[in-house]
């Protein structure tokens, strides 16, 4: 217990708290995806492009699953667990029914799927399989938000690892020992996210949950009108990927899939700090907010922005590290899409008093609007473009996203905050990853460049966040214990 009140933290000690405790959350969603990175060049080389076109658009059903049958409970659960009288017991109990509830649609709609197969009207076998993964996906992410009302993070890494990392090795041993298809690849990948699924609730029911129907109707009804804004924001890659097949082949599917997975990972980290994020400017006064947003979203920019930089501008080695396929198209792809992890830091920095006025009901329209028109662009564009034109349909969504937290943030009447702060970030961003997407990577200049530039965004990057981090350890004496 404090013997003494603490101090309101500066909004700078603020920005040293949410790179301190985001730090978890980030390894929790980064480092699998990076390991994950590594299996993906073995799998891209043994399995024939078309074969991985079918694990691209498996995947990209997947995650749409994940989202839409996760029903947007996973918010709930953990407010529940916080605020609601059933407290902990409760959100175990709303936890567990929908994990049920989300298998059981996904295992019928598999097998539906399966009967419609044989019929010769089903989609492939991947995809169902993938379907039937979604829904386990979907109940680890419910007991992954027990984690965190539980203050369990290290179970929460654990799950994490179980499905980002545990899954693809299994798929890809599988292809490799048994059969080089896309099938065989889901099949190992659907059993690992059962099992995972399966291990996190038997680790719920070694306490005690009440299973109460009212609570469960009640998540439900602050869950629902979220699942348009999450399913949205959840499937922007699965849109690229299903246009570039739709317009360019299944093989472009192959080429979209892995410049995405590559690019948006400074977006996942990025995402990741939100978690720690939100609590902050929500426990904050609220004349405080706006200078502590001012400050921690400027810090959360300048990484995002350089961060995107970085994957940039050493897209060629690190895409020809991943595959074997064609170069041309997929860097501009990675180099455009990298900047919208920039854009996404200002977008979570309005959204955050959007949660806080508790004004979500627009952003079940807004969201899946931006979504689709970042698609229609897209789509427009590939004539014209090729493979870049899913980059610049990616960040058109973002962009869109970020015009309309905003607006709905000052329709809620929230505080109002100096956004120049994020200009230079922005810029810098912009500048960088426009070089890394024209810029060419045969001569020994262009090499240069591209190195140079990539040092000098990393230096940057790392400078500030060891500035950070030292303003919280010099902060840390004066923290006391709850």
């Amino acid at each position: 217990m404090a013997t003494t009140p603490e101090p309101e933290p500066t909004a700078r000690q603020s920005s040293a708290k949410l790179l301190g405790r985001g730090s978890i959350y980030t390894l929790a969603t980064a480092a699998p995806m990076l390991a994950a990175l590594l299996i993906t060049p073995a799998l891209t080389r043994a399995l024939r492009q078309t074969e991985y076109g079918y694990v691209s658009l498996g995947v990209t059903a997947m995650q749409f699953t994940i989202n839409l049958l996760a029903m947007g409970l996973p918010t709930a659960i953990t407010r529940h667990a916080i605020v609601e009288a059933t407290g902990p017991e409760g959100a175990r109990g709303i936890a567990s029914r929908g994990a049920l509830i989300a298998l059981a649609v996904s295992a019928t709609a598999s097998l539906i799927g399966l009967a419609l197969a044989v019929s010769g009207f089903g989609l492939p076998a991947a995809v169902l399989l993938a379907v039937l993964a979604g829904g386990a996906g979907a109940g680890v992410a419910m007991a992954q938000a027990l984690s965190l009302a539980e203050d369990k993070p290290w179970r929460y890494v654990a799950l994490a690892f179980g499905l980002s990392l545990l899954a693809p090795v299994g798929g890809l041993i599988t292809v490799l020992t048994l059969s080089s298809t896309a099938s065989a690849y889901f099949v190992a990948l659907a059993s690992v996210y059962l099992l995972v699924d399966v291990f996190a609730f038997a680790q719920i029911a070694r306490t005690h949950v009440q299973w109460d129907l009212s609570d469960f109707r009640a998540a439900l009804r602050i869950a629902l009108p979220m699942i348009p804004h999450q399913l949205a924001i959840g499937t922007t890659t699965a849109v690229a990927v299903w246009i570039a097949t739709a317009r360019l082949g299944i093989d472009a599917a192959a080429e979209t899939q892995p410049s995405l997975q590559l690019a948006t990972m400074p977006l996942v980290v990025t995402s990741a700090l939100s978690y720690a994020w939100t609590p902050i400017v929500l426990r904050a006064r609220r004349e405080a907010q706006g200078p502590l947003l001012e400050e921690t979203a400027s810090v959360v920019c300048w990484l995002a922005s350089l961060g995107g930089a970085v994957v940039a501008l050493l897209a060629p080695w690190v895409l020809r590290f991943l595959t074997p396929y064609d170069l041309q198209g997929m860097v501009p792809l990675t180099a455009l899409t990298s900047l919208t992890a920039a854009i996404a830091a200002a977008y979570l920095a309005h959204l955050q008093l959007v949660f806080a006025a508790g004004a979500t009901q627009p952003l079940a329209l807004l969201s899946p609007l931006a979504v689709v028109a970042g698609g229609l662009a897209a789509a427009a564009l590939v004539p014209v473009l090729g493979l870049p034109a899913m980059g610049l349909g990616y960040l058109i969504t973002y962009g869109l996203l970020y015009l309309g937290t905003r607006s709905v943030a000052r329709r809620a009447g929230a505080v109002a905050w100096n956004e120049r702060a994020l200009a230079a970030p922005l810029l810098v961003g912009l500048g960088l990853c426009a070089a890394g997407a024209w810029l060419g990577w045969g001569s020994g200049i262009e090499i240069a460049a591209r190195l140079l530039l990539a040092g000098l965004a990393s230096g940057i990057a790392l400078r500030k966040l060891t500035s950070r981090l030292r303003g919280a350890r010099a902060r840390q004496p004066q923290e006391v214990d709850e």
